[in-house]
């Protein structure tokens, strides 16, 4: 009970602290600055495909008409099935979007 009433006490006052003070509490974004690499090399580099490996199922970037998306996805399970890797690739074309998904597994 006073351990809970303590840690309550210690969120607030760390969510105050931080609310009040964000040069010194507050974490930086690391998603953020990610997000804006990421956009700044797309704009520069132009490229004609985008590999993002984990983004399958929870995608950082967005799809672009500029661009082939092929997001790479590997999962791991102990049990009678080793692994698991998705591939999917998509390209949008003005109003339509092709797709093409493949999985893999290894026993």
């Amino acid at each position: 009970m006073i351990l809970n009433r303590f840690i309550g006490w210690n969120r607030n006052a760390a969510a105050w602290l931080e609310h009040h003070f964000p040069q010194i509490f507050g974490a930086p974004s690391y998603k953020a600055e990610l997000e804006r690499r990421i956009a700044e090399d797309v704009a520069r580099l132009k490229p004609s495909a985008i590999l993002e490996v984990g983004g399958i199922d929870r995608p950082l970037l967005e799809r672009g008409a500029d661009f082939t998306y092929i997001g790479l996805d590997i999962e791991e399970k102990r049990t009678a099935i080793a692994s698991t890797i998705s591939l999917s690739s998509s390209r949008s074309s003005g109003p339509l979007m092709s797709r093409r998904t493949c999985s893999f597994r290894s026993h």
